[in-house]
């Protein structure tokens, strides 16, 4: 139930609740859910097609969340940082393909257990451009809202609050910056 009282905002909406030391819940970050991601089975493909690979204990640390927009996908992480779905044109063997892909999305090789985690380095050991239908495999068929999914992070500074809204005008479709 809303109260008149709360505040509103022209991109997020109105103020449907409060989490967290009062910051407030928009209405748009319940509208918006996000799909997760369990890349375990992604991972386990890619060592066993690549003998470099094997032996090795990898990580996607791009995200583990999928926004579907108007337009795009839009894999995301819990500071709603991420990337954008493109559309592309394939000739193989003279036949035109369309595709959707995730391009540019990093693995991570971890490396030495520290203090009960691991090592893992700044920079991904490569990248990888994904068709959508290989991202589609790895949803686990659980969707939240978006600040659900963003956690402690939700609300936490006004980086993460810019990004917010950024991915709320890609989800409606309106121009970014």
């Amino acid at each position: 139930m809303k109260d008149s009282t709360l505040n509103s905002d022209k991109l997020l909406g109105d103020v449907v609740g409060f989490v967290n030391e009062n910051k407030p819940i928009y209405q748009a970050t319940e509208e918006i859910k996000v799909r997760l991601i369990d890349w375990q089975p992604l991972i386990e493909k890619l060592k066993e097609q690549d003998d470099d690979l094997r032996g090795k204990d990898w990580e996607i640390r791009s995200g583990n969340g999928i926004v579907l927009a108007k337009e795009k996908s839009i894999l995301i992480d819990n500071e709603c940082c991420g990337i954008e779905s493109v559309k592309r044109n394939i000739l193989i063997n003279g036949t035109c393909y369309t595709a959707t892909f995730i391009n540019g999305v990093g693995i991570f090789n971890k490396r030495e257990q520290t203090d009960g985690g691991y090592s893992i380095s700044m920079f991904p050991d490569f990248y990888v451009d994904l068709d959508y239908a290989e991202v589609e495999k790895c949803l686990t068929g659980e969707e939240v809202e978006l600040w659900k999914f963003m956690g402690q992070r939700y609300e936490y500074n006004p980086r993460i609050h810019k990004n917010l809204r950024e991915i709320v005008k890609l989800y409606k479709g309106e121009e970014s910056k």
